[in-house]
C-alpha cells in the first residue's frame, strides 16, 4: 500500500513540476495587443475602348498588380478595384492605364 501511495505522489509530483511553471508562465505573460485590421477601401473606374473579353483581362491583369481584388465589367465599361493601405488611387491608375487603354476615376 505504502509503495502505490509513493508511486502517486511521485507522479503527481512529478507533472506539478513539469507542467506547473508552463501553465504559471502562460497566465503570468500579457495578451499580445490584437493586430490592427486595415480597412478596405474600393476605387471604380471607368474604361474606355474595351471591346472584348481579352481586354477585359488585359486591364485586370494589370490592376491585379496593385489591387487585393480587382474585377472587370465589360458591359458597363467599369472597373472595381479593392485595396488597402498604402496603395493609393493614383498609383492604382497609374497601373491600370499602362494597359493601353483610356482609363478614369469614375465619380
Amino acid at each position: 500500500m505504502k509503495s502505490k501511495i509513493f508511486v502517486w505522489l511521485l507522479v503527481f509530483g512529478l507533472q506539478s513540476l513539469v507542467f506547473g511553471p508552463v501553465f504559471s508562465q502562460a497566465e503570468d505573460q500579457a495578451s499580445p495587443p490584437p493586430k490592427q485590421v486595415k480597412e478596405t477601401k474600393t476605387l471604380t473606374l471607368k474604361i474606355d475602348g474595351m471591346t472584348c473579353g481579352a481586354c477585359a483581362k488585359k486591364v485586370k491583369r494589370e490592376l491585379s498588380k496593385v489591387c487585393d481584388e480587382a474585377s472587370i465589367d465589360l458591359q458597363k465599361g467599369e472597373g472595381v478595384c479593392k485595396y488597402q493601405d498604402p496603395v493609393t488611387p493614383a498609383q492604382i491608375l497609374k497601373e491600370a492605364q499602362k494597359s493601353g487603354f483610356d482609363i478614369s476615376v469614375k465619380n
